[in-house]
Order: C-alpha cells, then structure tokens, then sequence
C-alpha cells in the first residue's frame, strides 16, 4: 500500500516527523501515496472530560462517545463531510469505505500499521427529510482522536493524529504543529478544573394546554391503532429551559456520566453554534470482528423509592400485557430486517434495564454478520425502530409529525463511530439534548400502543425528562 519503506523512528521528534511527512508528501505529489496519514502516538491514561474540556473550546468540532469501560474523544477536523440523500447511509458507508483506503497508517516508530485505527465519527438525523439545518448525515475525521479502553487485562490509550496532504502542504510546519498539539494533549489533567456548578435555570411555560396537547395525541394515535392503521407510533415531547449562564458542556457531561454510568454518553457539535448531548441506554448495533450485537428496548415502568415498590413496578412491567405487546413488536422487528440482510438473530433471555429513574424491558440481541456485510447496512435497516417510531414504520414515520410540533433533529437517531475494518457502534440519541449557548431543548418520547392510557404516557415523558433536567442543571 505504502511507498514509504525508509524506517523512521521517535516520530515524537519533531525533526524525525518533518523527514516522514516530507517523505509522504513527495509521494503523494507523485501519485503514489494516499493522502491521508494517521500517526498513532501511546499517551497515560487520562479523563475523556478533561481532555474535551481543555480543547472543545479551541476547536470548533469535537465528538465524544463513551459506554461501559471504551471511550472515544475527537477533537477539531481532519475530513468533515454531510450527505442531504434519502440513500444517505448507503452514501455515508461508500464514503468511509472509499477514504478508509486512502490511509497510511504508522505507530510513533514510523513502523507502517495493516490495521488503521482511525475512526469516523457519523451522525445521522432521524428523518431522511427534516425542516431544520441539520444534516442528514455527518461524518467526522477528527483532528485528534483520543482513546482509551480499560475493559481489557491491559488498559490502553493512546492518541492519533490524521493529517490531510494537499498541493500546498508544508511538512516542517505540521510536524511543529503536531509536535505542540501532542505535548499539549498530554499535559492536559487528568481531572477537571473546575467543580461540577449547578446552573440555575428557568423553564419554558409549560402551560396545561400543552400537556393537554400531547395527551389529544395520544388519544388520535390510539384511534389510528383501534381502526387498524397502526400497531405502534412513539409520540415525542421537549422541554425548552433557559440557564442563567451559558450551559458548561464538560460539566453537563459529568452530570450524565455519574446519573448514568451504563448508557451512552455523548455529545457532538452539530453546526450553527449547537451541541447534541445524551445519556442513552439503548444501543442501535455494534459490530467487532463481524460479531453483530444489537438488543430490543421497550417497554418503561418507574422505578421505587424502597426495595419493596421497586420490585411491585418491576413485577408490573414483566406482567402487563400492552408492556409485552409493545416489546414483542421491536423484536419481531429486528429479527424481520436483519433477516433481509441474511443475519440471523440470536435472543438472549429477557431482563429487565434498571436505570437510575426508570426500568425497561429489555432482550439482547447477537448475530454472525455476513462476509460482505456492514455496520452501515444495518444501521440503514435497523433505524428507525419501534422503539422510536413504531409500526408500520413507514407509516408511523408519516403520522410522526403531525402529532409532534417540532423537529425531532438528531433525537432518536443513530449516533456513533465506524473504524477502516468496519467495526463500530451506534447508540439511539434518546434521553438527549440540544444546547445552545444559555439555552437548550429536552427531548423525552412514550410508545404508543393498543391499552395505552393518555395520563399515564404523559406521566412516562415527564418522568424522563425531569431526569434529563436534574442532570442538566
């Protein structure tokens, strides 16, 4: 793949790395190099927040995604595309596909890697076609890509640079350049600054003819299932609050690191001056060495205050009929699509997801992807599912925004990553939020079934998002 075959060492030397690039650069004028270059240089172990708090403000891009014991931080912008298509995840997967094979990959020895570990951070919208600014799809090269995995014997982490060859590249400049930016990254503390402040902050009127809104939507989505048009629609409500004081991301973030230390935290700039931040607990698909893992989610009872109301809501959720009726509907429909994808679904035993303010029913999902599959033609399958729109999807999706008085935007769409091998994993951008300077917009939805009672779904969408604000403010 590479012409580049002179061994070079201590790339973290600024002069080694000024002679690599130059190398580089001279092959790419000639046509005989990819224009990409990611250097991967081994940093100690640090805190994903201290890193994105150090560096979000500097840069106008970052992305940050952490679940379980892997995290993942991108700081500024190497390649940053969107694609406006209906065929938008198709696109995103050729896109990748095509610049993934334009990356030489070495170590901080300058020894040339066969597996690049650069990895595409992508967002998607939840419809094909919204009335906002967002796009699509985005897709992120960042700059930086800070990780670290601690679920291994051996704890990682390490930093990669990406950097773009162009016609007027100058090798000893960048290599200055990365030089600074790599000291400085690993000078960042490993704690954060500043302590976590409360903000004080003021909601939105939520007058009663609002919530007597979305309940008239509940009881017209009930009509459409009695009359047989739908078997589910998932009916989404906000909360719009505004701060005293801008929203400090790092410390939103920490919130919804110690609230909800088992979902997916998140939080990516999406244009415009605004970042979309969440705690999700439900994964859409993860895909690692063509191991597929995906799970059904739905089905949502309280949590107790004592040991003894707890299990009562639990034994609730396990034995009420529309509960099961709406979880059945997400596998039956995940095992359908991925089955159009010759993936045959494995289920695990149903459990029930306890969180913090709220439990679910919960089945987890595997599968042997096929040798030319990809995460992305999962993704396109899978998204939206039940557990967001409903069914009949399509027509679901139809019904979605005649209930719903605002964009959902990214809210319940895939958000995640996609490395060169085509490993990666989305997580569904619920229990999330849109932030705007001072302000920002809460997004909470409730699945709609036959058996649903208005009162109780309103109450199910306040419950989620009150929490969402406690972490907030």
């Amino acid at each position: 793949m590479s012409v580049i075959e002179k061994p070079f060492f201590a790339l973290e030397s600024a002069y080694q790395l000024s002679d690599f690039l130059t190398e580089c650069y001279l092959a790419f004028r000639n046509n005989r190099h990819p224009r990409l270059v990611s250097i991967k240089f081994p940093i100690a172990s640090f805190n994903p927040l201290a890193i994105l708090q150090r560096f979000h403000g500097a840069q106008h891009h970052h992305f940050y995604f952490e679940h379980a014991d892997d995290c993942f931080v991108g700081l500024g912008k190497a390649i940053q595309l969107t694609v406006e298509s209906r065929d938008r995840f198709a696109q995103t997967r050729d896109l990748i596909t095509d610049l993934s094979s334009q990356i030489l990959s070495v170590d901080a020895a300058g020894t040339v890697q066969a597996i690049t570990d650069s990895r595409f951070f992508c967002n998607f919208s939840f419809f094909a076609q919204g009335q906002t600014d967002t796009s699509q799809a985005a897709i992120l090269l960042p700059r930086w890509q800070v990780e670290q995995k601690t679920s291994s014997d051996q704890p990682a982490a390490w930093a990669i640079v990406n950097i773009v060859l162009h016609p007027d590249f100058i090798p000893e400049a960048e290599s200055q350049r990365i030089s600074q930016e790599l000291e400085n990254l690993r000078s960042a503390k490993s704690v954060l600054t500043k302590p976590v402040n409360a903000i004080t902050a003021t909601i939105a009127p939520q007058s009663t003819s609002t919530q007597v809104q979305f309940k008239q939507s509940v009881t017209n989505a009930l009509k459409s299932i009695s009359n047989g048009q739908l078997d589910k629609i998932v009916l989404a409500k906000t909360l719009d609050i505004h701060a005293s004081e801008p929203f400090d991301l790092i410390s939103s973030l920490q919130n919804l690191r110690d609230h909800y230390p088992s979902c997916y935290i998140f939080s990516a700039t999406c244009g415009a001056g605004k970042t979309f931040i969440g705690a999700s607990p439900e994964r859409l698909v993860a895909v690692q060495d063509q191991q597929l893992k995906t799970e059904a989610l739905a089905g949502s009872a309280p949590r107790g205050k004592t040991t003894q109301a707890d299990q009562k809501f639990a034994n609730q959720l396990i034995n009420s009929d529309k509960e099961a009726r709406e979880h059945q509907l997400v596998i039956d429909f995940i095992q359908q699509q991925l089955s159009k994808l010759n993936i045959c679904a494995k289920l695990d035993e149903p459990r029930l997801l306890r969180l913090p303010n709220i439990q679910h029913r919960h089945t987890p999902i595997s599968a042997a992807m096929p040798e030319n599959g990809h995460i992305l033609d999962v993704v396109g399958s899978l998204h939206p599912t039940p557990a967001v729109a409903g069914l009949p999807r399509e027509i679901a999706c139809q019904h979605i925004p005649h209930y719903e008085d605002f964009d959902r935007g990214l809210y319940a769409a895939p958000i995640g990553w996609i490395d060169t091998q085509g490993n990666g994993e989305f997580a569904v951008g619920i229990r999330s939020a849109l932030l705007k300077g001072n302000t920002a917009r809460l997004f909470a939805g409730a699945g709609i079934v036959a058996g649903s009672d208005p009162e109780k779904e309103l109450n199910e969408v306040q419950l989620k998002l009150q929490a969402l604000l406690k972490a907030l403010v």
